[in-house]
């Protein structure tokens, strides 16, 4: 696979942007971080002041922030990622641990300074891991609507054949074909079946854009529709025992301030409970609710915009009293 065309865009607008192969449109500014095993396609959504990372969960993509991104971007920096194996990254997705490492690298690559790192559903390990391994990296860590037994969930999932099978038949992850319009009718196809599919409700607004920036086209027109199903198992993939991998005991090991952001109609219905539970035993961690379903960056981004912005401001202060100690 070759990577997006990338060039001036028309109009003036300053800077890199991607040109979509299905459209024609440029519809974000992208950068590459280049590492020795290919690069990663970082989103700017311009803004200024304290850098925010956001992360998206698997099988999905950078550009899913958007909305977020641009909500947010009269008080901070946003940029978002592809992760390895999605999207418009070449870096492959060969283990588990690729997953929090390239977040080290999309940090120190495109020069952000302490970000705040907003993770959402399976995410929330990588970004865990990262607060741990590299807590001089990241400023905060602000988890949305996932948890360590929400990534153990997830790892058992696609253990399940059935659902590897769904992801493959139903939800098309891995489709390859050729062309732009076989690529739109499959954008077609999957915005519909989103629609219909409860445990997604919420997506179908900024979906088909999603699916654009997944469709990775090569020099001779043929396509695939990132990640693969192999892709996403091996992002549960361990060599070993390590005290890394999902497990409530990650909480103990974090010292960056960390929000814990549950969802009302989410998927993960313990994760008030046992956030509050954790938020008592460990004091950097602090728990917010937010009325939604899963998707938040799409169905509640006023609301979620405003726990980003009230996370910056605490954390301004918090480093406005150590520096006075």
């Amino acid at each position: 696979m070759v990577s997006p065309w990338v060039g001036e865009c028309p109009g003036g607008m300053a800077g890199k942007y991607t040109m979509s192969a299905m459209t024609g449109v440029c519809a974000v500014r992208e950068m590459y971080v280049e590492t020795p095993a290919g690069r990663i396609a970082v989103q700017d959504y311009g803004g200024s002041g304290v850098d925010v990372l956001f992360v998206h969960s698997l099988g999905f993509c950078g550009p899913q922030w958007r909305l977020l991104a641009e909500a947010v971007a009269d008080r901070c920096r946003p940029v978002s990622f592809d992760l390895p194996g999605h999207g418009h990254t070449s870096v492959p997705l060969r283990e588990a641990d690729d997953l929090w490492r390239c977040l080290a690298e999309v940090i120190e690559g495109a020069g952000l300074e302490r970000p705040v790192v907003v993770a959402h559903d399976m995410a929330v390990w990588p970004a865990m891991v990262t607060g741990v391994v590299h807590a001089d990296l990241v400023r905060a860590l602000v988890l949305v609507g996932g948890s360590m037994a929400r990534t153990l969930e997830g790892r058992g999932l696609l253990a399940d054949p059935d659902l590897r099978r769904a992801l493959v038949e139903r939800f098309r992850v891995g489709a390859t074909g050729r062309g732009v319009e076989a690529a739109r009718e499959l954008q077609r196809e999957l915005v519909a079946r989103v629609s219909e599919d409860w445990m997604l409700s919420g997506l179908e607004s900024g979906f088909g854009a999603e699916i654009e920036h997944s469709i990775v086209f090569g020099a001779d027109g043929r396509w695939v529709n990132t990640p693969t199903v192999e892709t996403m198992e091996n992002a549960f993939r361990f060599d070993g025992p390590s005290s890394l991998a999902p497990s409530p005991e990650l909480y103990a090991q974090l010292w960056v301030p960390t929000w814990l952001v549950g969802l009302s109609e989410g998927f993960d219905g313990n994760l008030l409970d046992a956030g509050r539970d954790l938020s008592e035993r460990y004091p950097q961690i602090s728990v917010r609710l937010l009325m939604s379903g899963q998707w938040p960056q799409y169905t509640a981004v006023p609301e979620l915009a405003e726990v980003v912005g009230s996370v910056i401001r605490q954390v301004a202060v918090g480093e406005r009293a150590s520096g006075s100690r």
